[in-house]
């Protein structure tokens, strides 16, 4: 019988996984006896990218990044060790952290360090070790960066000379006195003496030449490898900004500063041998941007860890599973304007800097264009607060303004949703088809008279309830018909259109709705979408539009909520834009509130036709003497009543031209141009039909309007006075698939410019909701004025009496010219 083989079987132990950050040579060294130990030992500079989960970590430096670090890459069972080797600030209880402070690393023996190290992780005792050496030669620039005094280190009094005994110096005397008596007599040894001293005096004056040249090629070189790491993080910092990755942001954060610490150290050691170039722009220019910097990333890091723990514990708030806090959003605060003055200060030193080969304008733009997004943020919190922070229920009216078909403040009113939220936390959020609303309306309500007179409807609904260009006008009325209708009452309304929907895609990606079969979503494709999901075989009392825009609202809030590189803070700056733009309006019942709002420009009041004292801040002039500044006002409001979607295919241009007489009166003729690339094979009854009211200041006198160079009659004009201080001429045109508009709207002002104004304001006004648009001003005036802009820069090649100007109507613009004749 055949004797089987027997075979043992051992398994193969999974080795500890060991991770060390930064260390050096002496990471070298810890990586050598780890091994030993059998450890697989992972060694690099950050934690940039993601390494997986480690049973032991070592870092050195930079403590911010061990609390990241605990959270991410450390496994449940592990230990992670923080070597200190600069002074930072830790905490009292480390928190299952070890601690070991060493001070300065060069001054250490690398064996005896190692064993400290391993010694330390591996026990039981969390204490903070503190075994901190710094050199007494070193102590000066130590200081700088610590800002403390530290005994002298014990290791760097203990390095002496390697021969104590100096007993030959005198036999060596003797021999070398021996010899030259032998040579040369007596009284040439003196001569023989001199120049031997010369000789080592030039020796040794080469000798420190060359140290010091070698001071200055490192010095030079350690800040061309620091520049060259500032054009790198940089650019991966704007990577992961635009990714919406706060974690990443973070250790790119600490690893500059990393990198930033043994540039400062390197520049502290130069700065002190080379006292006598400290003053020079080279050296100071090196020291404002190693100052600018870390304090920068000082308050960096501290705004973007707060962020990431903000996320995680906030990140189900708009899917009702978590509230927001009154603590959260002060802190947040706090971090970002901390940060935003960190940004001030970086960008006036970095102003003054004159490095060569420094990347300076990329520096400043970066600068810029992260103070931008960090105003964005923090202009919205105060109005988060102020609308989802209340100590009472709060129900908001969600107007769905479709800018497919144009309405007064953004679009027809299609669909509406009502938001519930209570300290912070959504309770829920429902969407309704607004014709379902209508139908309960009982009693009547007359229209706005083009309704009546255009549509023939002689009825008024929610539906139509924003043909006020004020939105605040517009969301009483709406709040009206909600409670007509539905016997509920609202604390406030929100609009948006779907220029706001298209702008979160944009930073979200493309998204897709499992009810429509699984059909994917986009930036470039929603408008479509929309349309044919909403109004393919619509009829009054059909769901396909609320089941569409739910779904789409479903989906958006499961892709912010998920934590997978979207959250509710990235969104901020993407709704501060449409804010800015009016596609998306607020109202508050509440007056506090409201004024906050109305503050930073986001309620779509209409504006009193006055001066302001600054373009940009818009602060109301005094106006005691008004004859000092003449102030003009335009807006161009239009509505689609032809119940198609139109807006979708027309584009427009836009031009004004004031002209100044020489009597002093001021007239303005407005041409409007529009293309409707609408094609009836395809789209059936989308001609255009738009009622455009043009607001001015009231006492202007309508001298013609024309459409295609043809003239209306009077009778088809409506003249109505608005408010206290505006007017509008209204009037109907239509504009057929495939054909173009060209409308010219003249008028006078109600009273001339004297040359004794020193000043003339034109606030142009946009519609919410309508299509950016190209906008031409044109200011022509005779010799008796001398006009110049005052916040824009002309185009006219500075021809005398004339001033032009091109932009678009992305927002509201004021154009202030002065009168430097008077």
């Amino acid at each position: 019988m055949q004797r089987r083989k027997v075979v043992e079987l051992v398994e193969e132990k999974e080795l500890p996984q060991t991770l060390i950050i930064g260390g050096a040579i002496i990471a070298d060294l810890l990586t050598q006896k780890l091994e030993e130990l059998s450890c697989h030992v992972t060694k690099t500079d950050s934690y940039y990218p993601a390494l997986g989960k480690f049973d032991y970590i070592f870092q050195f430096g930079n403590f911010s990044a061990v609390e990241i670090a605990q959270k991410n890459y450390l496994k449940t069972t592990g230990k992670i060790l923080f070597i200190e080797t600069e002074k930072e600030v830790l905490p009292e209880k480390p928190g299952g952290i070890k601690i070991v402070r060493i001070g300065d690393i060069s001054l250490w023996n690398p064996d005896r360090l190692v064993n400290i190290l391993l010694k330390t992780i591996f026990s039981s005792n969390y204490e903070i070790v503190n075994v901190r050496k710094i050199s007494s030669l070193k102590k000066d620039i130590y200081r700088k960066f610590t800002k403390e005094t530290v005994p002298f280190s014990r290791s760097f009094e203990e390095k002496k000379p390697i021969v104590e005994n100096h007993n030959f110096v005198p036999e060596v005397k003797k021999n070398f006195l021996t010899s030259t008596n032998e040579v040369f007599p007596k009284e040439k040894q003196k001569v023989l003496l001199v120049k031997k001293r010369h000789l080592v005096s030039k020796k040794s004056f080469a000798v420190f030449g060359l140290f010091i040249l070698l001071i200055i090629i490192v010095g030079f070189s350690a800040m061309l490898f620091y520049v060259s790491s500032v054009k790198d993080l940089t650019g991966r910092f704007q990577k992961d900004m635009a990714a919406s990755n706060p974690t990443a942001l973070l250790i790119d954060l600490n690893e500059a500063k990393n990198k930033l610490f043994l540039a400062k150290k390197i520049y502290g050691v130069s700065d002190t041998l080379l006292f006598p170039l400290r003053s020079t722009t080279f050296m100071r220019s090196i020291g404002d941007v190693l100052s600018a910097t870390d304090d920068l990333l000082t308050a960096g890091q501290d705004a973007f860890a707060f962020t990431i723990e903000f996320q995680k514990k906030n990140s189900g708030f708009i899917n009702q599973s978590s509230s927001l806090t009154q603590s959260d959003l002060d802190t947040l605060n706090q971090k970002i304007i901390s940060l935003q003055k960190s940004m001030v200060l970086a960008k006036q030193q970095m102003d003054e800097v004159d490095l060569p080969y420094f990347p300076k304008d990329d520096y400043l733009s970066f600068l810029t264009s992260i103070s931008q997004r960090l105003s964005s943020v923090s202009d919205m919190l105060p109005v988060m607060e102020k609308l989802f922070l209340s100590d009472k229920p709060k129900l908001y009216l969600v107007l769905f303004q479709n800018s497919m078909e144009l309405r007064p403040t953004g679009g027809f009113i299609g669909s509406f949703g009502l938001l519930a939220v209570d300290h912070g936390k959504i309770l829920d959020f429902k969407i309704e088809d607004v014709y379902t609303a209508d139908g309960q309306l009982k009693g009547h309500v007359d229209p706005p008279l083009p309704i009546r007179k255009y549509m023939s409807q002689p009825n008024f609904f929610l539906r139509d309830s924003n043909f006020d260009p004020d939105f605040a006008a517009s969301s009483i009325q709406a709040e009206f018909f909600l409670n007509k209708e539905l016997g509920k009452s609202a604390d406030g309304v929100i609009g948006f259109n779907l220029f706001v929907v298209q702008k979160i895609l944009q930073t979200v990606g493309p998204v897709k709705l499992p009810d429509f079969n699984n059909d994917e979503i986009n930036a470039e494709n929603f408008f479509f979408k929309a349309q044919y999901y909403s109004q393919n075989k619509f009829f009054p009392g059909s769901t396909q539009k609320r089941d569409f825009l739910t779904a789409m609202t479903n989906v958006l809030i499961d892709r912010l909520s998920s934590n997978k590189g979207f959250t509710m803070v990235d969104l901020l700056p993407v709704i501060k834009q449409s804010l800015d733009e009016k596609n998306l309006l607020l109202y508050s019942n509440d007056g506090q509130t409201q004024d906050l709002i109305e503050k930073q420009g986001w309620g779509g009041r209409t504006v009193e036709v006055k001066c302001l004292s600054n373009s940009t801040t818009r602060e109301v002039n005094d106006l005691s003497n008004p004859d000092k500044c003449y102030p003009d006002y335009l807006s161009i409001i239009e509505a689609n009543l032809g119940v198609n979607k139109a807006n979708y295919f027309v584009s427009k241009s836009e031009a004004v031209e004031k002209k100044i007489g020489a009597d002093g009166r001021i007239v303005t003729v407005l041409t409007l141009s529009y293309q409707n690339s609408s094609t009836p094979e395809i789209y059936s009854n989308d001609t255009y039909t738009n009622y455009i009211r043009v607001f001015v200041p009231v006492g202007s006198h309508l001298d013609s309007v024309t459409l295609n160079d043809v003239p209306m009659s009077a009778n088809d004009v409506d003249l109505q006075n608005y408010e206290l201080d505006k007017m509008s001429f209204g009037f109907l045109i239509k504009i057929a698939p495939e054909n173009k508009g060209i409308v010219k709207v003249t008028y006078t002002l109600p009273r001339p410019v004297t040359t004794a104004v020193s000043e003339y304001q034109l606030f142009f006004q946009k519609q919410g909701g309508d299509k950016v648009a190209p906008f031409v001003l044109s200011f022509t005036y005779p010799p008796q004025f001398s006009f110049s802009p005052a916040n824009f820069k002309s185009t006219s090649g500075g021809n005398t009496g004339e001033v032009y100007y091109s932009t678009d109507t992305s927002v509201d613009r004021i154009f202030a010219f002065n009168n430097s004749i008077q």
